[in-house]
């Protein structure tokens, strides 16, 4: 793989594949060097913006994350990843909102998935939705009835959601 990039750097397939090999190995800011410069020569290479996105995603480089998920999420619309790290990146800069509805797509993909109805639940507490954060919480309970993080935030909501009635009374 060097000797290829040693004759031709722009070589996209050992680019990516040196990419993947250094995630691997933990070599994170190498990762990201290597897949800046594969992106530069194609930037709609879903390998790359594959590897580069779960990179970032372990450095919580939320923003960089957002625009290369935001990408991938055009250019693979039905991409289980592509949404869950759109949203991730959106949380991660505490865009509630927007992570909501990425999210919402994410559940599209994977309407059973617990973890994903009790991010949602969560995302919809934190921008004070709290009947709505209650009733996502209670679908991600009735999919795993003990599945802890939908226990908390269903508790939080309800304690909102009441305090909120208190005040208003």
């Amino acid at each position: 793989m060097n000797e290829s990039l040693a004759r031709d750097p722009d070589y996209l397939v050992p680019l990516t594949l040196k990419g993947e090999i250094l995630r691997r190995y933990g070599r994170l800011q190498e990762v990201v060097e290597t897949m800046r410069h594969a992106l530069e020569i194609a930037p709609d290479d879903i390998s790359s913006l594959n590897v580069m996105a779960q990179t970032l995603r372990t450095l919580s480089s939320y923003e960089e994350l957002s625009k290369i998920s935001a990408r991938l999420v055009e250019l693979t619309p039905e991409s289980l990843f592509a949404w869950d790290s759109y949203a991730c990146a959106l949380r991660g800069l505490g865009r509630f909102d927007e992570a909501t509805i990425a999210i919402e797509h994410v559940l599209e993909l994977d309407p059973t998935n617990v973890r994903y109805m009790m991010i949602k639940a969560d995302n919809l507490y934190r921008l004070g939705r709290y009947r709505e954060a209650v009733s996502a919480s209670e679908s991600a309970l009735r999919l795993d009835e003990e599945y802890p993080p939908a226990r908390r935030i269903h508790e939080k909501a309800m304690r909102a959601m009441y305090q909120q009635k208190r005040k208003k009374k």
